[in-house]
């Protein structure tokens, strides 16, 4: 989680010790959706 952090500063940010905080211009629900479900397979193993 640490690399995907640092190699994308102006989109993922850490918000206190344990929340990640992700800051994109999604205004419609399926594109944060489907950017969330990106990120979760990104930290996925294998």
């Amino acid at each position: 989680m640490t690399v995907m952090i640092q190699e994308r500063l102006r989109i993922y940010t850490m918000d206190g010790p344990d929340k990640l905080r992700v800051e994109l211009p999604l205004p419609e629900g399926a594109d944060r959706f489907n950017a969330a479900r990106g990120s979760l397979a990104a930290l996925a193993p294998g």
